[in-house]
Formats: structure tokens, sequence, C-alpha cells
């Protein structure tokens, strides 16, 4: 089977001492990354040419970020209990699945959160350019939808396409205002 998956791995963290952000975990045919700014959530089901068994396979599972950042890119993945065969340009590579340190944080809680919180019109945001272009590669599309929550707790972050968006955490700024001039 030919592959195609997107890079989520790039919203992971990178912080070794909290080893759970290196981690993409995949719950319910939901892949999902982030780095305590940023999270991802792509529907694999809808987004990716995985076959419902290998999805099976996968479901409470974990991907360290170094190892999506190889299976992502792979021509052939063979995904069985214990591994993941990866085959780009007739090389087979094999990669183990990850353990979470202790228990895997909820991702869903903070989402619902967000759902339950609805929509509000903003007059001024500030967010770090960095986690923009993170969510711009992972995506891989030009244009990205921005629904604001009410109370700063999190920006929804789509592409057009369906099957994935992020919540993108804004940045404080109590001194900023527009900078206007002609």
């Amino acid at each position: 089977m030919e592959q195609k998956l997107f890079p989520i791995h790039l919203a992971c963290g990178d912080d070794e001492m909290r080893p759970n952000l290196l981690l993409v975990k995949i719950d319910n045919n939901i892949a999902m990354a982030t780095n305590g700014h940023l999270l991802v959530k792509i529907n694999l089901l809808e987004t990716s040419l995985l076959t419902t068994e290998d999805l099976k396979i996968l479901n409470g599972k974990c991907i360290h970020k170094e190892i999506w950042k190889e299976i992502h890119k792979c021509d052939v993945l063979e995904i069985n209990d214990k591994q993941i065969d990866c085959f780009k340009n007739g090389v087979k590579k094999t990669f183990y699945f990850a353990e979470p340190n202790g228990e895997f944080f909820n991702i869903n809680s903070i989402v619902e959160e967000i759902k339950s919180a609805g929509e509000e019109a903003k007059r001024l945001m500030t967010y770090n350019p960095k986690m923009i272009e993170i969510l711009h590669k992972i995506f891989q599309c030009e244009t990205l939808h921005f629904s604001f929550s009410p109370g700063n707790k999190g920006t929804v972050v789509f592409p057009a396409t369906e099957g994935m968006f992020a919540i993108l955490m804004p940045m404080e700024s109590m001194t900023v205002n527009r900078y206007i001039f002609i």
C-alpha cells in the first residue's frame, strides 16, 4: 500500500524532561501531538491510506516523533502488533512503538473545553509565527482558518480540507496596540 501521512511529528515537543510530548498518540483513528503550546489532531481514517486493519492495530499506540518523521515519508508501511516496517526506495527499516511515561495526558479534555466555550470575535490576537509555520507544514495547505474562543482558551486552526485541526495557544500582550502609519 502506498503511504500518505501528514507530518504531525512537527507538533511534538523537544523537551527530554517531558517525554510524552515527544510522542504521537493514536486513539480511535486519531493521531494527536502537542508541544504544550500547539495541539494537533488528524483523523487518519479520513486523511491517510491506512487500512481499517492497520488503524485497529495502531489504536492506543504511541509513536516517537523521530519514528513518525521516518514513516510519514515511506513508500509502503506494514503495521503489526509489535512494529512498523517502513519501505523506502527498496530499503526496509523496522520501527517499534513507544511507551508513554506514566499516564498520557488527556488531550480530549482540552478540546472539549474549547468546543464548549464556543466562538468569540477578537480585536487583537498575538501568536508565535513559528507555531503558524509548523501548522502550515503539517496541514500542507496555503490557507489556514482561525476560530477564536472566549477567554483566550485557545484558537482552533484548520485547513480547508476536512479531517484535521489544531488548537493554538495565543500569547498575552497587554501593552501592544495597533501599529499603523501612512
